[in-house]
């Protein structure tokens, strides 16, 4: 599956630096950013042209909670994308797994892995 993983919503970056190698390493195709490349700053218009299969809500130093907040309050613009409509658009702990190089980072492809291959009712624990 083609993988999105959105570092900021406002307005919207991609995951850049490891992150796609994590998308990588979950079995995934980065929809976006090449291992290595940065991240870059896109308009709702250009992460719907991604047409990723899964989108990962995992904002930059914010915990769960805020980033199921955050995906809530940008409601309208992430229903549009086709990830949300087949029901695949999560929202996870980005300070925790994505943010800073250290050993949660396995656990941040492993939480890519569960939300792109998993059942839905198992991703949504």
């Amino acid at each position: 599956p083609r993988v999105l993983l959105l570092e900021w919503l406002a307005p919207p970056f991609d995951g850049g630096h490891w992150v796609p190698e994590q998308i990588e390493a979950a079995g995934c195709v980065p929809a976006r950013n090449a291992a290595g490349g940065r991240s870059t700053g896109m308009s709702w218009d250009e992460v719907a042209a991604a047409d990723a299969d899964v989108v990962v809500v995992a904002c930059c130093g914010f915990d769960l909670r805020r980033n199921v907040s955050d995906a809530v309050a940008h409601a309208p613009a992430l229903s549009k994308l086709r990830a949300a409509r087949d029901g695949r658009v999560f929202a996870v702990d980005g300070n925790r797994y994505f943010a800073r190089p250290a050993q949660s980072l396995a656990a941040g492809a492993a939480l890519v892995a569960r939300c792109a291959h998993g059942p839905l009712e198992l991703a949504a624990e």
